[in-house]
């Protein structure tokens, strides 16, 4: 529960630094087809998941280099290189993925198995609800939307989903965030996936096997 309740607020920062630095991205995102998949392995972990080839690895030491939006923002950059280290409580080695021609960031890191439940999916959308209120206080030209937030299982894993959408109409651009966790009969993971545009990482996170 600690473990999580610390990536939900590390995913809201990791949020507001975006938006402060993605620029008008979003409004000018080209809708294209999902790319071919690749198998990737977590750093030092025996667990492998598919993910689109377009996504490459990254760091938080890469990250100047591998996001253009970043790279003449020094104090976005800082604070994102800082909001990961901060995620590094519990899995030193967390793997960061980055699509630099349309701004999509994919971050997962693994802790020890923890259940998921609706109760426990009614408490997130309770704190992600009121941050969400609080980012549209700091910034009132936006407004944030709900656009998923639901619980899904087969026989070898469970996930809960939870993603809105940032819209500034002012400035004419978006954001979309989805903070996913994902256990497995072994162990739990938290991902966040954050987009200029309407990507969608889920269909990809069916496919950890650990």
């Amino acid at each position: 529960m600690k473990h999580i309740n610390q990536f939900l607020f590390i995913g809201l920062f990791l949020t507001s630094c975006w938006l402060i630095s993605c620029g008008n991205d979003g409004a000018q995102q080209v809708k294209n087809l999902w790319p071919d998949t690749q198998k990737v392995q977590l750093q030092d972990e025996n667990v492998y998941l598919k993910i689109p080839k377009s996504l490459l690895r990254s760091s938080r030491y890469r990250l100047e280099q591998d996001l253009p939006t970043l790279k003449n923002d020094s104090l976005s950059l800082a604070l994102f290189q800082n909001a990961l280290a901060g995620m590094e409580f519990d899995d030193a080695a967390i793997d960061v993925f980055v699509d630099s021609t349309s701004n999509w960031m994919i971050i997962i890191m693994n802790f020890a198995y923890e259940p998921l439940s609706k109760n426990l999916g009614a408490m997130f959308n309770g704190v992600l609800k009121k941050k969400a209120r609080a980012i549209e206080a700091q910034y009132p030209n936006l407004k944030v939307n709900k656009i998923a937030s639901r619980m899904k299982q087969n026989k070898q894993q469970k996930m809960m989903k939870f993603k809105n959408q940032y819209l500034d109409e002012k400035a004419q651009r978006q954001l979309f965030e989805s903070i996913y966790f994902v256990s497995t009969k072994i162990q739990s993971y938290a991902i966040i996936e954050i987009a200029a545009g309407e990507k969608d990482i889920e269909k990809y996170l069916w496919s950890i096997k650990d």
